[in-house]
């Protein structure tokens, strides 16, 4: 056999290898298109898991999960691909953090987008907002969309899209205004902290200020208006500072007609911009450097834009700062009467004097203590101080005439019930705001530590299951609490009303139980402060416009450290029937204290019954021990609403029952923790264990203990405030 000559091999061997290569190219090119085409959209039925991404066509925005140190927890986002400050540009679930590691993304036959986590209900991203036959599209444009699409794939229209839920970014594209057909309003909203995303003070807008229709860009603190941009031209506006040396890198928008009124911008070319606005109250751009407003018109700045506000009454011309200790100035009082409990830690303070009249401060100690008290920092509460370094809860202080015209000088037509508190009234401000007053009775067993407590707790708490605190109002010995309005009121006007709580079908109950687990799974482990809370009752739950629950009422909890278990007291305050049974007769509470309450609240929204009523006058069993006894002979069924009726949800409410005995055994161990009870009621194929009979519960009596009691009229009838003395 000839010989191939060596040089023939070679050029043989090379040229295959060379179409080897060149095959495996193409095969390699077509699997990363092919990937890459499935990696920038979610269809139904597929699952983007908690590392995982998806990445726009064109390789510049990529969307998945990532998580945060401060608060612990993750959240669903949009960030550049190439951004080295990995800045999140959208946040879909800025109001609700997840566990690190827990969370996947999924698309249903519906075209639902939604969250899944363990220890939480799903987090929907476009509720109502669906079609079948949909895909969610991350888009060269950073905007995340659910399109609706025809047969043959082609895009029929867009149903969603993030860009209509800004959160505290401008990307190119995006609009700031109102739909006026719709009535949506695009608006930035800041993160509450740096590394916090929860929503903050400030928000960017644009707004007509001028009677000829120009409208301009507007920062709002809380509300007020703050800082102004100025009439804007195609690249610039005047209130704006160094942006106005960066002409020609923006092309501003301005669109105004009968359907909208927006603004937008564009950026020429293949850079990355963003307008931020920060927590400090700054708009900043990173295309290049920070303009506009770095969070510098608090204090009567006379910077450019900055819109004027009137002087704290710390700052008028006869008065003066005197520094008491080595801190920062800024409006800090201290009242000798203040007593500060063991769990809280003041910060330093100055003592404002007058110079003209020495003696002006005392006729405002008991104002100023209330300003101390909700500016005052706990130890470990690293977020109380913001980016620019100020300090406080941005409350309003109202004044006693403004509150007394707001209510009508507190007239019986605007009183909305009593506590153990005082009266709460309705009242309307003269911008058409609506609030409640909650006016502390001058005989309340609650004082100035309760009404601190309320102050100091929930002032910085923020979440949709918790009432939002607006401000408060003190005058000689007149303190006043200033609430948003809920215009259904409490859970038991609904509950225990034999008309209204036919209002209450079962899907909407189910709604109200979650919405106060998920407020109090907010307390116990995601807020800034761990709370318990300590009086949670059908009373204390508010109910707005949509029958969405609000928790009410913290002038009882307490802020555990993070690391806390459990804590012992001599001073039991509650209210007699959602008590747990080692907080009763020990004094001893902790996260299971609030799954006790929280479980006879479940039982009382399944039976639409108080826990005080009489089952049984000769065994005068409480509704624990009712619930329990017709649990142990299978008739849980009896104790349904009978408004609800004969329905398609029995499975679910025996499922209700069943978590609500787990809630209320008598020793805290044996309790599921809030978390584990919202999986419970989430999962219906999640076993359960079996409850052990709750022993305590069962007799009204408190045995070992003497209670005794403030009772006030409301809709229930009755809130009661408790103390009770262990023997």
């Amino acid at each position: 056999m000839e010989s191939i000559p060596p040089i023939l091999v070679s050029q043989k061997s090379q040229l295959l290898t060379a179409i080897y290569v060149f095959t495996l190219s193409c095969w390699c090119l077509g699997a990363l298109q092919f990937s890459h085409a499935q990696k920038d959209a979610i269809k139904p039925g597929e699952v983007l898991g908690y590392s995982q991404q998806l990445v726009s066509a064109d390789g510049r925005f990529q969307l998945g999960f990532f998580d945060l140190s401060n608060p612990v927890g993750a959240y669903l986002g949009i960030w550049y691909t190439d951004d080295t400050f990995n800045h999140r540009l959208w946040i879909a679930n800025r109001d609700t953090l997840i566990s690190v590691g827990q969370g996947n993304l999924t698309m249903d036959g519906d075209g639902l987008l939604k969250i899944l986590h363990d220890g939480g209900s799903p987090i929907p991203l476009n509720a109502n907002k669906t079609a079948p036959n949909s895909i969610a599209a991350l888009e060269n444009s950073g905007n995340f969309v659910v399109k609706e699409l025809n047969s043959d794939g082609s895009t029929k229209r867009i149903i969603w899209e993030s860009f209509d839920y800004p959160t505290n970014t401008l990307l190119p594209g995006m609009k700031l205004g109102i739909n006026y057909k719709t009535g949506k309003k695009w608006t930035l909203t800041s993160y509450l902290a740096a590394e916090n995303p929860a929503p903050g003070g400030f928000s960017l807008e644009w707004i007509n200020l001028v009677a000829n229709g120009i409208r301009q860009l507007a920062i709002r603190h809380r509300g007020d208006l703050y800082w102004l941009s100025g009439v804007g031209s195609n690249s610039d506006f005047a209130n704006v500072g160094s942006m106005s040396s960066d002409a020609g890198i923006y092309n501003f928008s301005y669109v105004t007609n009968e359907n909208e009124s927006y603004f937008s911008y564009s950026v020429p070319g293949e850079r990355i911009p963003r307008w931020i606005l920060t927590s400090g109250g700054g708009l900043m751009d990173f295309l290049d450097s920070p303009f506009v407003s770095n969070g510098l018109c608090f204090d009567d700045s006379s910077a450019q834009g900055c819109v004027p506000r009137s002087s704290p009454i710390c700052r008028t011309s006869s008065k003066t700062f005197q520094k008491r200790k080595d801190t920062d100035t800024g409006c800090r009082f201290f009242g000798g009467e203040f007593v500060e409990d063991t769990a809280s830690h003041l910060e330093d303070f100055f003592v404002l004097t007058d110079i003209s009249e020495p003696g002006d401060l005392d006729r405002n100690r008991e104002a100023s203590t209330l300003y101390e008290m909700t500016s005052s920092r706990r130890s470990g509460d690293t977020n109380e101080i913001s980016n620019d370094g100020k300090r406080g809860n941005d409350l309003k202080v109202l004044s006693f005439q403004s509150i007394a015209a707001a209510t009508d000088n507190f007239s019986t037509e605007n009183e909305l019930g009593r506590g153990g508190f005082g009266p709460v009234y309705k009242g309307r401000l003269p911008d058409g705001q609506e609030i409640a007053v909650k006016r502390l009775s001058r005989r309340s067993g609650q004082g100035l530590v309760e009404f601190k407590n309320e102050l100091i707790l929930i002032a910085r708490l923020q979440h949709t299951n918790l009432v939002r605190l607006l401000g408060y109002c003190v005058k000689e010995d007149e303190k006043m609490l200033i609430y948003e309005y809920m215009p259904n009121k409490s859970l038991d006007c609904f509950l225990f009303d034999p008309k209204k709580r036919e209002l209450l079908y079962w899907k909407r109950r189910c709604l109200i139980i979650e919405g106060i687990a998920q407020g109090l799974l907010y307390l116990h482990r995601y807020s800034r402060l761990r709370i318990i809370h300590r009086d949670l009752k059908a009373g204390n739950i508010l109910l707005d416009a949509d029958m969405n629950p609000k928790i009410s009422d913290f002038g009882l909890a307490r802020v555990f450290g993070r690391d806390e278990a459990d804590a012992k007291t001599q001073r039991v305050v509650g209210t007699y029937g959602y008590m747990s049974p080692e907080y009763a007769m020990q004094g001893k509470f902790s996260e299971k204290s609030d799954v006790y309450s929280f479980g006879v609240l479940m039982l009382e929204i399944v039976s639409g019954r108080k826990n005080k009523d009489v089952f049984d006058p000769e065994n005068t069993v409480s509704l624990v021990g009712y619930t329990w006894e017709l649990w142990a002979k299978g008739k849980g069924l009896d104790l349904k609403d009978s408004t609800l009726g004969n329905s398609d949800f029995d499975h679910q409410i025996l499922r209700h029952i069943h978590v609500g005995l787990l809630c209320v055994q008598d020793y805290a161990a044996d309790r599921p923790t809030i978390s584990d009870v919202i999986s419970m009621l989430a999962n219906e194929t999640l076993p359960l264990p079996i409850p052990n009979r709750a022993v305590f519960s069962a007799e009204r009596k408190l045995t070992g203990a003497i209670l005794t009691s403030e009772e006030k009229e409301s809709c229930s009838g009755r809130i009661t405030i408790s103390e009770v003395d262990p023997r």
